[in-house]
């Protein structure tokens, strides 16, 4: 392999290098920014609620226990007055305990928050379906950006190889044009001729 071809895959590597590890560190922290962001959103409706259900303002239809919130927010109130057999939460959110959940629901991603009240155990689901196929959108568009970058890189690398190369190729082809072997056109002298 010559070194025209050696330094410009070296360039290419190094710029596959850095753009792999910029949109890795790019597409991690959005999506745990998203992760946050809806836990914050779940956590806030959660504090909003409870006072709403404390202040009487929110009553839960007593025969389904549902309420929806948002297109993309429901909560429940299982009151655990010892009708298990007919609760009306999903099978999801049932054998989840008190905190912060993230689960995968077939082709649906959820956020839920559970939190025991003094009327029951109070439980809201978010869905974020639409929120992580923005974060997969993103990564899909860094991955294309990224393979543009590379292929751009591999260009410029080969580009400037070439003018690296360039004045060693020159060099090269002047030593091979020129024969050892020739006499130098400087004149030397015979040992003895001083003598005569």
């Amino acid at each position: 392999m010559g070194l025209q071809k050696r330094i410009s895959l070296a360039l290419t590597a190094v710029i596959t290098l850095f753009v792999t590890v910029q949109g890795y560190l790019a597409y991690s922290s959005l999506e745990e920014q998203e992760d946050r962001l809806v836990d914050d959103i779940v956590l806030a409706e959660t504090e909003r609620l409870v006072e709403r259900i404390e202040a009487d303002e929110v009553r839960f239809d007593r025969s389904g226990r549902h309420l929806r919130l948002g297109t993309n927010l429901e909560a429940w109130l299982d009151d655990q007055d010892g009708s298990a057999g007919q609760s009306p939460l999903p099978k999801d959110l049932v054998a989840l305990a008190d905190g912060v959940h993230h689960w995968h629901g077939g082709d649906r991603i959820y956020h839920a928050m559970v939190r025991t009240i003094p009327e029951g155990r109070l439980y809201l689901r978010f869905d974020a379906t639409r929120n992580e196929q923005f974060v997969y959108d993103f990564g899909r568009t860094l991955l294309v950006t990224g393979l543009i970058c590379i292929l751009l890189g591999w260009l410029m690398s080969s580009l400037l190889a070439r003018i690296v190369v360039a004045p060693f190729r020159r060099l090269s082809e002047r030593l091979s044009n020129w024969s050892p072997g020739e006499r130098s056109s400087t004149a030397t002298r015979e040992p003895g001729a001083d003598a005569a």
